[in-house]
Order: C-alpha cells, then sequence, then structure tokens
C-alpha cells in the first residue's frame, strides 16, 4: 500500500472514533456511516477481499439510506428519496452489475441532491450560528466535492481506460486525494458543536 492509502486509513479511523466519541456526532448518529465505511475498507485493505465491488456497493447502499436521513430527516423529502434510491438499488442488483453507469449516476446524483438540498436550506433558513460551525456544512462540503471527483474518475472508466492508461491513472491518484481531503472535511464536522 501506497502513503495515500494508509493517510487514507488513518483518517477514516479518526472519522469513526470522533463520530463515536463527539456529543453532537453521536447524537446525530453519524456513527452509522463511518463505521461501516470503516469497516468496509478495513476489510478490503488489509485482507484483499474476494468480493471488492460487493462488499462497496453494499455498504455504501446502507451508507446512503443513513445520509439521506440524516440530511433530510426535518422534511418529508427523505422518505421519497429513500424511495427513489432503493428502486434504483434493487434494480442495480436485479441487473447483476454493480457498478455500472446507472448506479455511479444515481450516487453521483444522490450526493449532488443531498449536498445542494443543505447549502439551499441554509441560504434560505439563515440563523446566527456561522455555517463554518455547523457540522452538516462540513459533511455537505465534503459529500459535494467527493461526488464531483467521483464523477470524473468513474465515467473516463467506461469510455477511456484502453485508450489512455496513463490519463486514467492520473484522474485515478487526483481521485484518491480528493477522497482524502473529503474525510479530514468530514472530521472537521465531525469535531463541531452544532448540527
Amino acid at each position: 500500500m501506497e502513503i495515500i492509502d494508509w493517510t487514507y486509513i488513518i483518517i477514516i479511523s479518526l472519522c469513526a472514533i470522533a463520530s463515536l466519541v463527539m456529543p453532537i456526532a453521536r447524537r446525530e448518529k453519524l456513527w452509522v456511516y463511518f463505521v461501516v465505511v470503516w469497516i468496509a475498507e478495513i476489510y478490503v485493505f488489509f485482507f484483499q477481499a474476494r468480493y471488492v465491488f460487493e462488499i462497496y456497493f453494499y455498504s455504501v447502499m446502507l451508507c446512503n439510506f443513513y445520509l439521506i436521513y440524516y440530511f433530510l430527516k426535518k422534511t418529508q423529502l427523505w422518505i421519497y428519496l429513500l424511495i427513489v434510491y432503493a428502486v434504483v438499488s434493487v434494480f442495480v442488483i436485479m441487473k447483476g452489475k454493480l457498478y455500472n453507469e446507472i448506479d455511479n449516476i444515481s450516487l453521483i446524483l444522490l450526493y449532488l441532491i443531498l449536498a445542494f438540498h443543505y447549502f439551499i436550506t441554509q441560504i434560505l433558513t439563515p440563523n446566527e450560528i456561522p455555517i463554518q460551525k455547523k457540522q452538516k456544512f462540513w459533511i455537505a462540503t465534503g459529500l459535494f466535492i467527493w461526488s464531483i471527483a467521483y464523477a470524473f474518475n468513474a465515467f473516463p472508466l467506461y469510455y477511456l481506460s484502453n485508450a489512455d492508461l496513463v490519463f486514467m491513472k492520473l484522474v485515478n491518484n487526483i481521485f484518491h486525494y480528493v477522497t482524502v481531503f473529503s474525510y479530514l472535511l468530514f472530521l472537521i464536522g465531525l469535531n463541531c458543536k452544532n448540527p
């Protein structure tokens, strides 16, 4: 494993710990997301799992159900978005091709919808708490940045992987750094004292 891989493991471990010990993060049950991510990544990194795509698919699906609830629980939207995401997930499972274009598009759209919903809500209903002191701001920002980077990483895989392997390696390396940066943002959010 490279330094970036070890950095990622350390950061997601810190996120899992912070989600369990920080009062606001624990109250918001963010440990559901971060512990599931930690378990999946530890399994893949250290045990070189044979079923890597399946582990990622099902852990991401569980995490996404939680994220829908986390961001939209104060509205009725979470039920509708949860149903739509569940239908798409079942469709992907039944099709038997995990991590295909439909799955990737639904993941990117879900994260963008959740992040934009949070940002728009903050603009339309401001309060006295500075946004940088709010946990959801950092989580939404991390999701937004990660989803944009994931779009630039995932879609070229289908169209450029055979044509330009050097470019694909560069894009993949950039994506790994952006993922680490996103989890750093999550870590900042987990340490916030305001939801």
